[in-house]
């Protein structure tokens, strides 16, 4: 197999991977809302940590609910689904990159 075929292959791995959500949530309408749900449950839970807890958390925490959850939820779910992967690549080469072989 060439190098093109390889990164072909890779390109497609991670479209599918970033898509399938957006694909299962089509064909069970239960899955779509517990993607939403978690979204918004991870949007709450940055903002807390950054504002704390008060009234501006929570308004900011609607505000981009709202935005990225309900309005934009297309594009929010494979942009996480691609953070998720990158952060997954980053901590196996942390991980395994960093022992000692032999």
């Amino acid at each position: 197999m060439g190098k093109k075929s390889q990164m072909l292959l890779i390109t497609l791995v991670f479209l599918i991977i970033m898509l399938a959500p957006l694909i299962l949530g089509k064909f069970f309408p239960l899955l779509k809302v517990m993607i939403m749900f978690y979204l918004a449950l991870i949007i709450f839970l940055f903002v807390r940590r950054i504002l704390g807890t008060g009234i501006l958390s929570y308004l900011v925490s609607g505000i981009l609910i709202y935005i990225f959850v309900i309005k934009f939820y297309y594009l929010a779910v494979p942009v996480y689904m691609l953070y998720l992967i990158g952060s997954m690549m980053l901590s196996g080469i942390i991980i395994f990159g960093l022992q000692k072989h032999g």
